[in-house]
């Protein structure tokens, strides 16, 4: 019993929620990307991208009890649509070379690489996760965190540093095309 307590009183702690605050906000630009043009969505992503890293390093080492995979909420429908408009929205900008990756070890040349996928990659993880956080179940909630962190430190983490990059080197290059939508609003009330 104290064990649950202790895990409980993890589960509602200020690096957790704030991890769940950032994960949503990043799942919320990418879902209405297409509303903004590609330099205002990297410079937010230049930012979220970090704080997301952060906020997921900083979450606690939660035990595993249910021994099951989370639910998936995300399908490859919702993945795609994410992707393409993520890629669509960049265009040229979506694709770089990446020297990073583990799998760079069996290669001399620079791996192909897409932002999109990258942050489409990392979006499915955060959207499946904060769906089963509100389902409101501890058990469910922390197996979400533990598979969360776990596809951090495995999978995703490494692509969200290999797109920084890409966003950086996007975003500060003098060659950078850059496309201008002049029908949006008003981006001040960015929280990033």
């Amino acid at each position: 019993m104290q064990k649950e307590s202790e895990a409980n009183s993890s589960l509602y702690s200020a690096n957790v929620v704030e991890f769940v605050t950032v994960a949503n906000e990043y799942c919320c630009q990418l879902e209405q990307c297409g509303k903004s043009n590609n330099r205002d969505f990297l410079d937010r992503m230049s930012k979220i991208i970090p704080l997301l890293y952060l906020k997921t390093a900083l979450l606690p080492e939660l035990i595993s009890s249910l021994n099951d995979d989370v639910e998936s909420f995300v399908t490859e429908d919702d993945y795609e649509a994410v992707r393409q408009n993520i890629a669509r929205l960049l265009g040229e900008l979506d694709n770089y070379l990446d020297t990073q990756v583990s799998d760079m070890q069996y290669s001399l040349e620079p791996l192909p690489a897409s932002i999109s996928e990258n942050l489409a990659d990392v979006y499915q993880d955060l959207k499946d996760m904060i769906l089963n956080f509100n389902s409101a179940n501890g058990s469910v909630m922390i197996e979400a965190i533990v598979f969360c962190k776990d596809n951090f430190k495995n999978v995703w983490g490494q692509k969200l540093l290999s797109s920084l990059v890409a966003i950086h080197n996007a975003l500060y290059s003098s060659d950078s095309d850059f496309t201008t939508n002049e029908t949006e609003g008003n981006d001040d009330d960015t929280k990033f």
